[in-house]
């Protein structure tokens, strides 16, 4: 969700300003995230992929080792 909200993130804020948006209070909150917030949200995708990856992976296994799941944290 974190993901696509990142990805989704110019259209939301043009959206935003547009006259015709009602609750203004979700606009306000829009206008005040800052770019070092926007930079934890890339940076929490980034480290959450990896966790993911790794899941993916020993889930599909029977029998997952630890040496599945190193070389994907390595990387």
């Amino acid at each position: 969700m974190v993901e696509r909200f990142i990805e989704q993130f110019p259209a939301i804020q043009a959206a935003s300003m547009n006259a015709r948006l009602k609750n203004s209070f979700e606009r306000d909150r829009l206008e005040r995230m800052s770019d070092e917030d926007f930079k934890k949200a890339e940076d929490f995708v980034k480290v959450m992929k990896i966790l993911y990856t790794s899941t993916i992976c020993v889930s599909s296994e029977r029998s997952p080792t630890i040496g599945q799941i190193l070389p994907i944290l390595k990387n």
